[in-house]
C-alpha cells in the first residue's frame, strides 16, 4: 500500500498557477499570501464581518477548521476581496480545494517550513496583534473601565493557538509570561517593550545590558533584565525609546513577576 501511494504521488503532476509555471505551493509561501491570511484572521478575530460568527475559522481542530472553510467559503472570499491583493483572490478561487487541504492536513514530514505551519501561524499572529491593540485601548480608558480579564482571555487563546504549530521558545515564553501578572501586561511598560521589539533599535550602546539580547524572552534573559539590580538599566532603555519612565508605575508588578516566574534563574 505504501509503495502504491508513493508511486501515485510521484506520478501526480505539480499544480501550476500561471504561464510562468510557478507551483501553487510556492505561491502559498509568498509574502503576499501570508499577509493576506494575517489580514483575514485579524478580521475574524474582531468580527469585522458578521458572517464570521457562523464559522469556526479560528479553531485549532483541523476537522472543524476544514468544515469552516468549506461551509464558509463565501464568507472567506468576502473578506479577502477587501483585505488582500486581487491576485490572491484569483489564486484562491482557482485552487480553493488545494488551499483547504493545505490548511487542514498536517504534513507527513512535519517540518516547520511546511506551508501548513506557516499559514496557520498567521492565525496566532493575528490574535497577538489584536491583543496588543486591545492593551493600548485599555490604557486609554478610565481605571474603572479597564478589563484585564479580557486581555488575559486573549493571551490564553493565543497560547492555545500556538500549541501544535511551529513557534520559537521566545514566542511561547512571551505569551506565558503575559499571563503571569495581568497588571504588568496591561501597562504602558508592556506597550513600550512591544514598540522596541517591533522597531528593533540598536541597543549596543547600553553597556548595562552586558551583551545580553534585549529581545530574548526566555527566563534566563528576561528575569535578569527585570530584577531590581538591573532595573535602572531597564529604565534607561525604555525611557530613551518611549519618552517617559514606564518602569516606575510597574515596579511592584515587576517584583511580583520575579517572585512568580524567576525562582532559580536569578540571585536575589
Amino acid at each position: 500500500m505504501i509503495r502504491f501511494l508513493l508511486l501515485f504521488l510521484l506520478s501526480t503532476p505539480l499544480t501550476y498557477v500561471n504561464s510562468e509555471e510557478i507551483p501553487f505551493y510556492l505561491e502559498l509561501l509568498s509574502t503576499k499570501t501570508k499577509n493576506c491570511f494575517l489580514k483575514f484572521f485579524e478580521a475574524v478575530v474582531v468580527e469585522e464581518f458578521a458572517c464570521t460568527r457562523n464559522f469556526e475559522f479560528l479553531t485549532t481542530d483541523n476537522i472543524d477548521k476544514r468544515r469552516a472553510f468549506i461551509d464558509g467559503k463565501e464568507c472567506f472570499f468576502k473578506i479577502i476581496k477587501t483585505k488582500c491583493h486581487p491576485d490572491r483572490v484569483d489564486l484562491f478561487y482557482a485552487y480553493f480545494d488545494e488551499l483547504v487541504d493545505t490548511l487542514t492536513f498536517i504534513p507527513a514530514h512535519s517540518g516547520c517550513s511546511e506551508t501548513y505551519y506557516r499559514l496557520n501561524a498567521q492565525r496566532c499572529y493575528a490574535q497577538k496583534n489584536i491583543m496588543e491593540l486591545e492593551i493600548e485601548q485599555q490604557l486609554e480608558r478610565l481605571p474603572r473601565y479597564k478589563n484585564d480579564t479580557e486581555v488575559m482571555v486573549m493571551c490564553k487563546n493565543i497560547q492555545n493557538c500556538m500549541d501544535g504549530l511551529c513557534f520559537t521558545e521566545d514566542d511561547h515564553y512571551e505569551i506565558e509570561f503575559s499571563l503571569a501578572v495581568p497588571e504588568l501586561t496591561v501597562s504602558h511598560f508592556t506597550v513600550c517593550i512591544q514598540t522596541i521589539d517591533k522597531e528593533l533599535p540598536d541597543l549596543s550602546k547600553y553597556n548595562c545590558l552586558e551583551n545580553r539580547s534585549f529581545y530574548r524572552k526566555i527566563p534566563e534573559f528576561i528575569c535578569k533584565r527585570y530584577q531590581k539590580k538591573k532595573r535602572e538599566c531597564l529604565r534607561a532603555v525604555t525611557k530613551d525609546y518611549c519618552g517617559r519612565d514606564v518602569v516606575k508605575p510597574v515596579e511592584g508588578y515587576l517584583d511580583e513577576f520575579i517572585e512568580l516566574k524567576c525562582q532559580g534563574f536569578i540571585d536575589n
